[in-house]
């Protein structure tokens, strides 16, 4: 079977606002209809953490602002603390030990201490490892985790369509976007959603500061997603719980290949080779397969495609 194009455009007819922060998360378009399609996608773009890839907008540089504190702040409403985070990560087996010792947690935030700084392995090159130290060393990050909802609608198994919204944990009153000038003197907040309609699993985003007013930090926001809610095309509802390897693959991935990569002033968007090399690079930790001879498929994806009926298409 010819693989389909993986490069998904914006919606028509999204805000600015909504499109702004569309181009910043961490994206993947994850087709029902064709499993060896879907694991080839997870290996390009990584994002375990998932969500959809912008191609049809160039990547926007934004730098972030050098106040604060460094390391990436826990939001308070987040399901997960700093220290909850660091402890998963370095009881994982397949987070590599050389930057296991390299993390903290200190004052609510992850952090890498001056002296800690982590180095690869002598003889070998990690993709992944300068931005994600930029990220965790600058002051730019605030991190939570947060559910979705998927509405699927149609006809399985290849008249599907999706409607999915990605809702953070943030304190009461707090919603993400930006005020915009919408006369003399005067400007109007606008909200921001996390949503897409591609058939697509979304595990994590990450958000530019330029739509986190309300937070009062300054920061961009790292969003985990740590609990799905799907609602098949007969209406029956499950809820789905991403693995422990699909959150962290997921922290681990929009620190660096997206909230790092906008620290240093870098495109941070899929589609990019740098951005691609940090997402296989992280991706091959948790799901490379010696058997399938690359990178696996997310487990939690593949299970919501089976509830909702949409079966893996034919091999040629």
């Amino acid at each position: 079977m010819r693989e389909r194009a993986t490069r998904a455009h914006a919606d028509r007819g999204t805000t600015a606002a909504a499109d702004r922060h569309r181009r910043r998360r961490g994206t993947l378009v994850v087709d029902a209809l064709d499993t060896s399609t879907v694991a080839r996608l997870q290996l390009l773009a990584g994002n375990a953490a998932v969500t959809r890839m912008l191609s049809g907008h160039p990547a926007t540089v934004q730098r972030q602002p050098k106040t604060g504190s460094p390391g990436v702040v826990v939001h308070p409403a987040s399901q997960l603390s700093a220290d909850e985070i660091v402890r998963r990560l370095k009881k994982n087996k397949n987070v590599p030990d050389f930057l296991k010792k390299s993390l903290f947690s200190k004052n609510g935030a992850i952090v890498i201490p001056a002296n800690k700084v982590p180095k690869a392995p002598a003889g070998t090159f990690s993709d992944f490892l300068q931005p994600f130290i930029d990220a965790i060393t600058s002051p730019d990050w605030q991190i939570t985790t947060a559910a979705s909802t998927i509405e699927i609608n149609g006809t399985p198994p290849d008249k599907l369509t999706f409607k999915q919204v990605v809702t953070p944990h943030l304190s009461k009153g707090q919603r993400l976007g930006a005020s915009v000038k919408t006369g003399p003197g005067e400007k109007t907040f606008m909200a921001d959603t996390l949503f897409s309609q591609d058939k697509e699993i979304i595990f994590g985003w990450t958000v530019p500061a330029s739509s986190t007013e309300q937070l009062k930090t300054s920061r961009g926001l790292v969003v985990i997603v740590t609990k799905i809610t799907v609602t098949d095309p007969q209406g029956r509802t499950k809820e789905f719980t991403p693995t422990e390897d699909e959150v962290l693959e997921s922290v681990m991935h929009e620190i660096a290949a997206h909230a790092g990569r906008i620290t240093a002033g870098l495109p941070d968007t899929h589609g990019n080779r740098a951005v691609e090399d940090i997402s296989d690079d992280i991706a091959k930790f948790f799901r490379y397969s010696d058997a399938a001879r690359g990178v696996v498929p997310f487990s939690t994806a593949t299970r919501i495609f089976e509830f909702v009926g949409a079966k893996p298409a034919a091999k040629p």
